[in-house]
């Protein structure tokens, strides 16, 4: 025989209090529930202003949502769950992370023999902090590379840091018939060169200097020789045929995409001495709107990463920044980076 007992508990009645929040959460949709519940995978930037980068205006005021490190939404109103982290960029302006689709790492070099693969890799694994980064190796380029004036017995050079083409002049024409995705520099391009890149979409990578940094530069150089500064109008007569180059390939409805080339000591870090090239554009001629275009979109179309970067979309790199003030208005406002996210990871610029 089995004998079965009940708990005294068991037969105590219920308060009419608990008995009704039961009621009350029981009645309750489970999705209602968990729609309370803080969002702690996700990150909330909200933007007063957002540069759409396809269109090249300024929108907003926008709420982007950062999953991982991928943006899942971009939204006018969007409701954000309890909990979450917010950033807060509501007085700023938010862009895509500008693009550098033309740089050095080394002094007088480029990147020597696959330096440039060696960082990118160290990057991705967390063994260096830095951007993203595209890389290809050593570059092609004619007998002497960027070295005039090698005697023979010293040709090596070049060859240690380049692919040497060995072709007749005018390798930029031959280039852009070839199928090339850019041009770099083509400081000496005709005006039959600049369409024939127009007709077959080839990028110019214009690494011009601006006026401010040159100036900076040769000021500099002059005291170091013991010189007198150099005249505004020899800063003016240096830069002239750059400034000249850039109106005659954006006439011919060439695509800009920006490019630093810098590889000398600015005395300061390299990515902000790279913006100053966006000045050098804005300076010939180009519209706010054309320049920051050119660091965006177009760039991440000449590197084959459209669809992952160089725009504020569902489905991108979470690589973002924010500036102070209307970058359209005045491009000086880049020069006020307020936050930065590479990634989905905040660098600078978040509580």
């Amino acid at each position: 025989m089995v004998f079965h007992t009940r708990h005294p508990v068991a037969h105590r009645r219920r308060p009419r209090w608990s008995l009704l929040l039961l009621a009350i959460a029981l009645s309750v949709p489970a999705r209602a529930m968990r729609a309370q519940a803080p969002d702690t995978t996700a990150t909330y930037i909200k933007a007063a202003r957002l540069f759409d980068s396809e269109t090249a205006t300024l929108v907003g005021p926008r709420i982007i949502r950062v999953r991982g490190r991928m943006i899942e939404a971009v939204e006018e109103r969007m409701t954000i769950p309890p909990g979450a982290r917010v950033i807060d960029r509501s007085r700023f302006t938010v862009l895509p992370g500008l693009i550098d689709a033309h740089t050095h790492l080394l002094y007088l070099g480029n990147s020597g023999r696959f330096g440039d693969v060696a960082l990118k890799q160290a990057i991705a694994d967390g063994s260096v902090v830095g951007p993203p980064m595209f890389v290809s190796g050593p570059g092609l380029s004619p007998i002497g590379g960027q070295f005039p004036g090698l005697t023979p017995e010293a040709i090596q050079i070049a060859e240690e840091e380049y692919r040497i083409v060995r072709s007749p002049d005018d390798a930029v024409w031959r280039a852009a018939s070839a199928g090339v995705n850019s041009i770099e520099h083509a400081y000496q391009a005709a005006d039959s060169t600049l369409a024939l890149m127009a007709r077959n979409g080839v990028a110019l990578v214009p690494t011009d200097i601006d006026s401010v940094t040159f100036e900076q530069l040769m000021v500099r150089d002059a005291a170091r020789n013991g010189q007198p500064p150099p005249s505004p109008a020899l800063i003016a007569q240096y830069i002239a045929p750059q400034r000249e180059r850039l109106r005659r390939a954006i006439a011919a409805g060439v695509i800009i995409v920006a490019g630093s080339d810098n590889y000398l000591d600015m005395k300061r870090p390299q990515g902000a001495a790279a913006k100053r090239n966006l000045f050098a554009y804005a300076q010939s001629g180009m519209s706010n709107a054309q320049v920051l275009q050119a660091a965006t979109r177009n760039a991440a179309r000449l590197i084959g990463q459209h669809s992952r970067v160089g725009v504020i979309a569902p489905g991108r790199f979470a690589d973002i920044i924010a500036v102070e003030g209307d970058p359209l208005t005045r491009l000086e406002a880049l020069e006020h980076v307020t936050f930065v996210m590479a990634n989905g990871h905040v660098h600078t610029g978040a509580p």
